[in-house]
């Protein structure tokens, strides 16, 4: 009858293993989405602002901080999958 109950909670420990793993992934995609952004949106204001080109590189930084969280995103995703 003990055994019954020790396979109980180990089952209820792997579901809340499992729904800890899945929070876990979601916080490290949004990182890796969020982190490139914001950095490279504050690198092209900064530039911008020295040369005198705001909106352009503004534009491109948020352009080239989407693909590379976007790129971070895949890997994380192709790894987790394999």
């Amino acid at each position: 009858m003990p055994e019954k109950r020790n396979q109980g909670h180990r089952s209820r420990d792997q579901e809340t293993m499992g729904v800890l793993r899945a929070l876990a992934l979601l916080v490290q995609l949004g990182l890796s989405i969020a982190i490139p952004l914001v950095g490279l949106v504050w690198l092209g204001q900064l530039l911008g602002s020295w040369w005198g080109a705001e909106t352009l590189l503004l534009i491109v930084s948020i352009f080239i901080g989407l693909g590379a969280g976007f790129l971070a995103v895949y890997r994380i995703l192709i790894r987790e999958i394999k």
